[in-house]
């Protein structure tokens, strides 16, 4: 995660490790930890940053509404995921039903982007 977003970004592993805690701290991203109950060897157990404001990542990534309405853009899916997700990270905090968020990746890279548990399914 923080190497891929290093490369991206020009920058030392290192640093970008050290900025992570604060852009999640000021909510510009949103961590969501891997959802596992040991089921499997084969889940991967990392976690994963969203962005919390997709309009402010899309202008960074220099796409306008002309190009986020085209449905073929590679973009539009991880933008509408990381919409998603700070949605519902928001709603949990003044929800009355309480529950954790979470992702889950499988070794082969089958995905899924959010997973709602309560603590009484645990």
């Amino acid at each position: 995660m923080l190497s891929k977003l290093s490369t991206d970004l020009g920058l030392d592993r290192g640093t970008v490790a050290t900025y992570e805690p604060w852009i999640e701290t000021t909510f510009l991203v949103h961590r969501v930890p891997a959802w596992s109950r040991k089921i499997t060897a084969r889940t991967v157990r990392r976690p994963k940053l969203h962005v919390g404001d997709t309009g402010l990542a899309a202008a960074l990534i220099g796409k306008d509404p002309n190009a986020l309405a085209r449905p073929t853009d590679t973009s539009v899916g991880p933008l509408v995921e990381s919409f998603v997700v700070a949605e519902l990270a928001k709603q949990l905090t003044w929800s009355e039903t309480e529950a954790g968020l979470h992702h889950l990746r499988d070794a082969d890279g089958l995905e899924v982007d959010a997973v709602l548990e309560r603590p009484t399914c645990r």
